[in-house]
């Protein structure tokens, strides 16, 4: 509709939850040319290929980027509690001093809030029907 009014010139951006089959399925010819941003590692770690294989096989689809954060959260918490036991100030330490957690969603330190600072971000796009990284002009 945009095309259509003129605007075949506009920008278009997502978010990193972009990045799913399901948007290819549902909009591919939308989705050409969006760009979004992706928090992972250049090559992708073992961590995250492992995750999306064992997701594949327990769900039978590709696994996103909110299903890496639980599963990376809850690893991070479970490990967590079971160093610290029920040491609230041992949990809020360790948690804000995490540095170079290796995950699902790749390689990234926690700073003293528990905000997830990444090592590496991506600018993506669709191209051709799939979604690569966008590269400098």
């Amino acid at each position: 509709e945009l095309e259509e009014i003129g605007f075949s010139e506009l920008h278009k951006y997502g978010v990193n939850a972009f990045e799913s089959a399901q948007v290819l399925q549902e909009a591919a010819s939308l989705a050409e040319g969006v760009v979004y941003p992706r928090a992972q590692d250049k090559n992708q770690t073992e961590q995250m290929l492992s995750y999306a294989e064992k997701y594949l096989q327990s769900f039978g689809g590709e696994a996103d980027v909110y299903s890496a954060n639980a599963y990376d959260s809850f690893k991070i918490l479970a490990a967590t509690i079971k160093e610290c036991k029920s040491d609230s100030g041992c949990v809020l330490q360790e948690i804000s001093g995490l540095k170079g957690y290796a995950g699902a969603n790749g390689q990234f330190s926690l700073d003293e809030r528990g905000v997830a600072k990444f090592e590496q971000i991506l600018l993506k796009t669709v191209k051709n029907g799939k979604f690569v990284v966008l590269e400098s002009q």
